[in-house]
């Protein structure tokens, strides 16, 4: 049976669960295994790193060079005699070798990854385990026809021609078909395995080739046999364990009256080096060896296809070094190497053998968590990470504390697919900022909405601040114990009222938009005017008017000197109180010092606008004097009785008692929420149960009928 060899097509059809890929067959080696440098990457718990190989042996007719076939073989294992854990099984029988066939099924390691072997005829669509059920190799076909002994097939080769190919660059030896002896080798294939000639004049092919001694016997035997030449992948061993890949290229010959194959050996160890490199380098970012997102692309639909068999979940979790490119500059790249090396570590010291860490950007990881029984164990998996990072890292003498968020997507519900389970990480990651730093979150689909709802508003900022349509205004700060009026806190706010942007996420957006220095200024002005319009026809008092600001817009070059003249004794300004926000960049602590002192011999006094109470520590340890604590709504957004909510104030209010700090709470809304902070000693508070915000108009009206301190 002659086929057009142009229309066949040798296939692998790899399936895992729901996951199926087919591949075709078109090289000299092929690698299976855990590993992600293997050409086929199995990422499952019963595959071995370096499972197996699929070798083809391609037969070309010496009589007729379009007559040719490739045979494939399936070993077990590498080339270096190492054998899978699990094992491979042809057809349900466990082997070691074994020529495939069309319709084969083969199992790696067990029950759960399987493939099929076959042969398809592109121009007549079929395949040949249904098409030729008994399909044999046409080489097969003859072997039973041939005669060993018969010479007349073979050419004839002497020493002479032997002589010229001391000239070329290939290894070049003859094996003696009836003995598989090596009867004569030239000089730089010994200088290729380090030996002498006379150390392998002798030696049989199987003590050289690495190949599986099934494949070299099934080899020879169709050359003995066939007027055909072969060429195949292997490794040859040279002297003291040294490897290296070839190219075995034989052809049957007739030399000294004896029948043999002349062999040449080409060197392709580059080659190969090289596209193991590349396989690696399109897998793993080079910098810290963690695997690419085209890594975790592989690993996630072999683990989702396999997850369909199972009842566990798998987890994608998304983290986030905050901070980074702040790090990165201040500190020598050394450092930041090592920094990063020990945060891999303390990453990894968690993760189980079948988890993997993968790097998508300098600052982002993402970790795909398997057999996941529940949010309880993941929520296990991150404090522990979270516990190990409280710990300063020391390197070079830099005690080095580093902040994480986390986003979290379980897989089924929360996406079926890499795309949704990555987009609803970055949605998670987003959102855990809202909760302050060092903080994670599940994905709901409350979280997808607010999500949405934000980038509308973002949408909007962009075209606020080209057309400067912000608007300052006013919530009262009332003592509970004395009813006074202690001043009030300036809002950032927009011109069109929009209930779901806070002024965190204004004053965030104007400083991506690089406008924070300009509001800054403006709203500073702004105050001024609004006080002076209050104070008219009216005895002046002394009322603090406190200001969020960034503390990254503070530090920018010239602010600091702006602000100092615009509060100049000469203007008039009343008491103002920056209240400084800390958002995600770290700062050196003397530029701070530095520059926070320079305002700080003005009237101007500072507060801490403070998402967490561990987050004010970190600052008072700064030795930075700061005059008013002030918490995030968010802190009292869920406050009962007896909550953890309840414990986390007191513990502010003790703690700003000790440091001599007035302790503000924002966000009071209910009576309820007043009663409970009044009881565990709170007695500054602004919320809408005071008084909405006030524009400025109406602050005149509020004074008039408020008790003023």
């Amino acid at each position: 049976m002659k086929i057009n060899q142009n229309y066949i097509k040798h296939i692998l059809a790899v399936e895992c669960g729901s996951w199926k890929k087919t591949f075709f067959l078109d090289k000299d080696n092929y690698s299976i295994g855990r590993n992600s440098t293997n050409t086929f990457f199995c990422h499952h718990r019963v595959i071995s790193r370096n499972h197996a190989h699929i070798i083809r042996v391609n037969y070309q007719s010496l009589v007729d060079s379009e007559q040719s076939e490739n045979v494939f073989w399936l070993m077990d294992g590498d080339f270096f005699g190492r054998k899978s854990t699990n094992g491979i099984y042809v057809n349900g029988k466990k082997c070691f070798c074994a020529k495939l066939n069309p319709g084969d099924i083969i199992f790696f390691g067990g029950i759960d990854v399987k493939a099929k072997y076959d042969i398809v005829n592109l121009q007549s669509k079929t395949f040949f385990s249904i098409a030729f059920p008994e399909y044999k190799s046409i080489f097969e076909e003859e072997i039973k026809e041939s005669d060993i002994s018969d010479l007349s097939i073979f050419s004839t080769f002497t020493d002479e021609n032997f002589s010229i190919l001391e000239l070329i660059s290939q290894g070049v030896f003859i094996v003696n078909l009836e003995s598989s002896e090596i009867v004569k080798v030239n000089q730089n294939y010994c200088e290729m395995l380090g030996y002498s000639t006379s150390e392998i004049i002798g030696l049989k092919l199987q003590d050289l080739d690495c190949c599986e001694k099934e494949i070299i016997k099934q080899d020879l035997s169709i050359l003995a046999k066939n007027t055909v030449k072969s060429c195949r992948y292997s490794i040859h061993k040279g002297k003291n364990k040294k490897l290296i890949n070839v190219l075995v290229k034989s052809v049957p010959i007739n030399y000294q009256e004896q029948k043999c194959i002349l062999v040449s050996v080409e060197n392709n160890s580059n080659l190969q080096k090289l596209e193991d490199a590349l396989r690696y380098q399109s897998s793993h970012d080079l910098s810290t060896n963690l695997g690419n997102k085209n890594l975790l692309e592989k690993q996630l639909a072999w683990s989702l296809g396999f997850n369909s068999l199972k009842e566990s979940n798998i987890a994608l979790i998304k983290i986030k070094i905050n901070q980074w490119e702040n790090i990165s500059n201040y500190f020598s790249q050394e450092t930041v190497s090592k920094l990063l090396e020990n945060f891999i570590l303390i990453i990894k010291k968690s993760l189980s053998s079948i988890d993997c860490l993968c790097q998508i950007s300098a600052n982002e990881y993402i970790i795909l968590k398997e057999e996941v029984i529940n949010e309880s164990q993941v929520n296990t998996f991150i404090e522990q990470i979270l516990n190990d990072l409280r710990q300063p890292i020391v390197i070079n003498g830099n005690s080095i504390i580093l902040n994480i968020n986390f986003g979290v997507a379980i897989h089924p519900q929360d996406g079926q697919n890499l795309h949704e389970l990555i987009k609803n990480t970055n949605i998670t990651l987003e959102s855990s900022y809202d909760y302050g730093s060092s903080n994670y979150l599940f994905f709901t689909e409350n979280i997808a909405k607010s999500i949405t709802i934000k980038n509308k508003n973002i949408m909007l900022m962009s075209n606020v601040i080209s057309n400067n349509r912000f608007i300052l205004k006013y919530y009262p700060i009332i003592s509970t114990k004395t009813e006074i009026l202690k001043g009030f806190n300036a809002t950032i706010s927009l011109l069109e009222e929009n209930k779901e942007l806070q002024e965190l996420d204004i004053l965030l957006k104007v400083k991506e938009s690089n406008y924070d220095q300009d509001l800054l200024l403006w709203s500073l002005e702004q105050i001024l005017k609004d006080y002076n319009s209050w104070m008219k026809d009216r005895q002046t008092f002394d009322i603090k008017i406190g200001l969020k600001v960034l503390l990254s817009t503070l530090m920018k070059d010239n602010v600091i000197d702006k602000v100092s003249e615009l509060i100049a004794p000469e203007n008039q300004f009343p008491c103002i109180e920056l209240e400084i926000v800390l958002d995600n960049s770290i700062v050196e602590e003397n530029l701070v010092l530095e520059r926070l002192n320079i305002l700080s011999n003005s009237s101007l006094n500072y507060g801490l606008f403070s998402p967490d109470i561990q987050t004010f520590f970190a600052f008072m340890r700064e030795k930075i004097k700061v005059n008013t604590l002030k918490t995030s709504p968010r802190l009292i957004k869920n406050l009962e009785g007896n909550s953890g909510e309840e414990k986390l104030i007191s513990c502010g209010v003790d703690l700003a008692q000790f440091l001599n700090v007035n302790l503000v709470i924002e966000g009071v809304s209910t009576e309820n929420q007043k009663d409970i902070l009044s009881s565990i000693g709170c007695d500054g508070m602004q919320g809408l149960f005071f008084s909405p915000a006030l524009e400025s108009e109406k602050v005149p009206y509020f004074l008039e009928k408020s008790r003023v301190e």
